[in-house]
């Protein structure tokens, strides 16, 4: 039976806002490039670009961040975070959709609704695919060198993934987190009271 002490430590730390550090950036410091990598319809295909991030430590997901901007209209996109399946993205974790409006490159944040856990030294992606017949770019600086041991896949029209490695300039994503390790705290009595998820 938990103390009652027990109990207020715990009730504390589920009720606790999270607190965001960022858990992985393939931003850079200039202003964005005048394009990116091409979202939804161009050349006749419909493409989708995903970019991978590995936490070095646990975190509970808060947001992502995308430069984005609209190239067509009506800009509808999901956003979605997933696992990884052997070097491709996998299983979805979770997915946003928004409306891109604006034609200059701007910072777009969706906020996390599910928190999920993501593991330390596990290997996670972000990808943005059109929701409805459109086209955005999906922006990075123009000074930016591809981050060692980042990954970018490209498909086209939901075929299989086509991965790039390093030699490739990822387009720009901020993941932003809670460490876990904030929250183990509430491990008192030896057993595990995570935060409880919507």
């Amino acid at each position: 039976m938990m103390r009652s002490w027990e109990w207020v430590l715990c009730i504390a730390l589920l009720a606790a806002p999270l607190q965001s550090d960022e858990i992985a950036n393939t931003t850079g410091k200039g202003d964005w490039a005048a394009d990116g990598a091409n979202v939804g319809l161009w050349g006749g295909e419909n493409w989708t670009w995903a970019v991978s991030v590995r936490p070095s430590i646990a975190y509970t997901l808060t947001s992502i961040s995308l430069p984005l901007s609209l190239v067509n209209p009506p800009g509808v996109v999901n956003i979605v975070l997933a696992e990884d399946d052997h070097g491709f993205p996998g299983r979805l974790i979770e997915k946003f959709t928004i409306a891109v409006n604006d034609h200059e490159a701007a910072l777009q944040k969706v906020t996390s609704i599910q928190h999920p856990q993501l593991a330390e030294n596990t290997l996670y992606w972000v990808f943005v695919t059109a929701a409805n017949p459109t086209r955005i770019y999906w922006h990075n600086t123009s000074d930016n060198p591809p981050p060692r041991g980042c990954k970018v896949a490209l498909r086209e029209n939901r075929s299989s993934w086509i991965v790039q490695h390093d030699q490739f300039r990822p387009p720009g994503l901020i993941l932003s987190g809670e460490p876990f390790s904030t929250l183990k705290v509430a491990r008192v009595t030896g057993q595990s009271y995570p935060r409880v998820l919507p």
